[in-house]
């Protein structure tokens, strides 16, 4: 099965102490450098933020701080040595759901209107097929693992505030994560993934 692939937001501060005659700049490109090649990344991984520099009180060293947002990188290495555990998955996702993630969200019922994003999501960190099932006039979407379905927010049609009965039976219709996506803002999507990696690092 595909490991995670994406991570949470990581901001990482870097300290360059250097004479001002041997370039703090080229100590610092040296210092990314390596990073970038640990990590084996492309140069589009590294974000400028902001950039702060002082002069030490002695005069002799410019302290140069610049932040940089790498883009999960840390976090990709810890969750890359993970496979899908629906267990796990499922007890994050608990945690992951909001009224960011889906209108639709309440504390009784957490899975509430959030099949589309949520098998997008699972999707794109896992692998897998997505699923999708008629329920009266729209499509209720989920996933396949290993050949497997596996509804990882069967839990709205039967806590409190649930819409619709669960599918009986399921149709198991083949479709991809784009028409899972269709309607949804990319905002859910981004604050789901995030929330969700963020939860499965802990």
């Amino acid at each position: 099965m595909r490991r995670l692939t994406s991570l949470r937001w990581l901001h990482c501060s870097i300290f360059c102490l250097a004479n001002v005659g041997s370039g703090p700049t080229a100590a610092l490109g040296q210092l990314v450098s390596s990073w970038q090649a640990r990590l084996n990344v492309s140069d589009d991984w590294f974000e400028p933020t902001s950039t702060d520099a002082a002069m030490a009180t002695n005069g002799c060293f410019w302290i140069w701080a610049p932040w940089f947002s790498f883009s999960s990188l840390l976090a990709e290495r810890d969750l890359g040595t993970m496979t899908f555990n629906e267990v796990r998955v499922r007890s994050a996702l608990e945690k992951a759901w909001s009224l960011d993630t889906a209108q639709q969200w309440s504390q009784e019922n957490p899975a509430n209107g959030q099949c589309n994003v949520t098998s997008a999501v699972i999707h794109d960190l896992f692998g897998g097929e997505v699923l999708r099932t008629r329920i009266e006039t729209i499509w209720h979407y989920y996933n396949q693992m290993d050949g497997k379905r596996c509804d990882l927010t069967d839990s709205q049609f039967t806590r409190p505030g649930a819409r619709f009965a669960a599918p009986n039976p399921y149709e198991d219709q083949l479709t991809d994560r784009h028409a899972a996506m269709q309607g949804i803002p990319q905002r859910e999507y981004d604050t789901l993934r995030k929330a969700l990696i963020d939860e499965l690092s802990k």
